[in-house]
C-alpha cells in the first residue's frame, strides 16, 4: 500500500501550489489532479493507495494558539464555513475515487484529555464524514 499526503498542514490562501480561497475551478483542479494522478499510479501498478494526511485549515500557520470556547483549535486563515466547503469537496472527491484517508489530526476534532469531541468542530467533521456514511 502506498501512502501519500497533500495539504497536510492545510490549504493556504497565498500559496499557488496549495491554494484554496473560495474553491474556484482552478483550485479544485489542483486537488483533483493529485487525486487522479495517485489513482492512475495505483491502478497501473496494482498497489492500493491512501491519503495519510490532510487538514481542513492552516491551523499551525496562523494564530496556532487560538482556541474556541470549548478548547478546540480555532487558528488558521479559514472560517468554519470555509473549512466545511473545502472539507466537503475533498472528502467527496476522495470518496468518488474510493481513496481512503486520514485527517490531520484528530486533536483538531477530539479532546484527548477529556475523551470527548469538540462541539465547535462538529460541522467540519460531519462534512468530512458525510460521503462515507
Amino acid at each position: 500500500m502506498a501512502e501519500w499526503h497533500f495539504y497536510a498542514a492545510g490549504s493556504q490562501t497565498d500559496n499557488p501550489k496549495k491554494q484554496w480561497t473560495i474553491g474556484t475551478d482552478e483550485e479544485k483542479k489542483l486537488l483533483t489532479d493529485r487525486f487522479d494522478h495517485a489513482l492512475a499510479w495505483s491502478n497501473a501498478y496494482h498497489i492500493p493507495t491512501w491519503v495519510g494526511a490532510w487538514m481542513s485549515s492552516d491551523f499551525n500557520k496562523v494564530n496556532s494558539d487560538k482556541r474556541a470556547s470549548d478548547g478546540a483549535p480555532a487558528g488558521g486563515s479559514y472560517s468554519l464555513a470555509e473549512q466545511i466547503h473545502f472539507s466537503s469537496f475533498v472528502s467527496q472527491e476522495l470518496y468518488k475515487r474510493h481513496i481512503p484517508f486520514a485527517i490531520n489530526s484528530d486533536t483538531k476534532y477530539y479532546d484527548r484529555e477529556k475523551n470527548e469531541w469538540y462541539g465547535s468542530r462538529k460541522a467540519v467533521l460531519d462534512a468530512i464524514l458525510a460521503p462515507w456514511r
